[in-house]
Order: C-alpha cells, then structure tokens, then sequence
C-alpha cells in the first residue's frame, strides 16, 4: 500500500509539472507570437537538416516533418485559444472542434504512417493503412 501510496504522489506531481509547464508554453506562444513565428522557423529548419545531416531515412525526414507541421498547428490553436478568436477551423460545436483536432494530427503524420506501414508491412500493409486514413478522414 505504501508503494502505491509513493507512485500515486509521484503521478501527482508529474501531472502538476506538466501542467505547469504548459501553462508557461502557452503564456510564452500568446505574449510573443513573433517569438513563437521563429521557433516555428528554426524547428521547420531542423526538419530539413538534421536529417540530412545525420544520414537518416526518409521515413525519419518525414516523421520530423510531421512533427513540425503538427507543432506549428498546436502554436495556432493556442493562438486562437487566447485571442477568443472564432474563425475558420475553430468555429464549430465543440464535438466537431475535436474531431477536426484529431484529422488535423492524422493529416500531419498520414505520409508517415504509410512509410512506416511500407517498411513493417510491405506494399500491402501501406495500402492498408491509406485505406484506414481514407475511411477515417470521410
């Protein structure tokens, strides 16, 4: 019990840290935008150095990428959060704003998803996995 007692502190405080943690991120995108349009810049720089660079795969150029287009989407939402600003892809119900969230992040790492499935699952798994993104994005 004690264990239990000890892991469910250390959850608690990991928990807090993460939150303050984003509270910090998220003051810091909403106080200086410009600041945040240049980090957004130098992590799309690195998705095109470092891979190269460090001679990895292309599925590993295109997961960096993703990762990219997917922080630079979360720096928008964040913007839109604080500013109340309803417009474009975040003025809907708040069912639709969700699911819109998901296909959005599917969207950021579809190609990467089926490289992967190429190389785990050969050609037939790739056109699995394009199956699966099709019927979840329609």
């Amino acid at each position: 019990i004690k264990c239990i007692n000890m892991a469910h502190v250390a959850i608690d405080q990991l928990l807090k840290y993460a939150q303050q943690a984003g509270d910090s991120y998220y003051g810091m995108v909403t106080r200086d935008p410009e600041f945040t349009a240049r980090q957004e810049t130098a992590v799309r720089f690195a998705a095109y150095i470092i891979p190269g660079r460090f001679g990895a795969s292309h599925a590993t150029t295109e997961l960096v990428y993703s990762f990219t287009n997917l922080f630079t989407y979360f720096n928008d939402y964040l913007m839109c959060k604080s500013t109340g600003a309803n417009i474009g892809r975040f003025k809907q119900p708040k069912l639709q704003q969700f699911l819109l969230y998901v296909l959005s992040a599917v969207e950021c790492f579809e190609v990467s998803m089926e490289m992967m499935a190429q190389q785990r699952l050969s050609e037939v798994g790739k056109w699995m996995t394009v199956m699966f993104i099709s019927v979840l994005k329609g």
